[in-house]
């Protein structure tokens, strides 16, 4: 199956798109869900503001920072294999200008790393 068009589901078509499943959970509420997924937020329609905390953690190989640069102070505090793959500074050498060039690949997935094109 393909995805529907992007932009053909926006704004208030959110809502139409097939196959949407919309969540919805009571004040304290955990949800959990597979972030791979296409996933969007919907407008507040009620009257009182929300807040929402939102953890993710996912495959070292997901892009993270598609929207952008990751903020300075976590290139710098990624200086370890285990904290590059925490906070997703985990580029592969050369593919970005903010890779940290001298910190490797956690030994477990250097062979992944070598057979998937990035």
């Amino acid at each position: 199956d393909e995805d529907p068009p992007r932009d053909d589901f926006r704004d208030e078509k959110l809502e139409q798109m097939p196959g949407m499943k919309k969540i919805v959970g009571a004040a304290g509420s955990a949800i959990l869900w597979d972030v791979t997924l296409w996933h969007t937020g919907t407008a507040n329609v009620s009257s009182r503001d929300r807040r929402i905390l939102i953890y993710g953690y996912q495959p070292f190989w997901v892009k993270k920072w598609v929207n952008g640069l990751p903020p300075q102070v976590i290139v710098d505090w990624a200086n370890t294999p285990r904290r590059r793959q925490l906070m997703g500074i985990h580029a592969v050498l050369g593919r970005a200008s903010w890779d940290i060039k001298g910190v490797p690949y956690l030994p477990e997935h250097e062979e992944m790393v070598k057979a998937k094109r990035f």
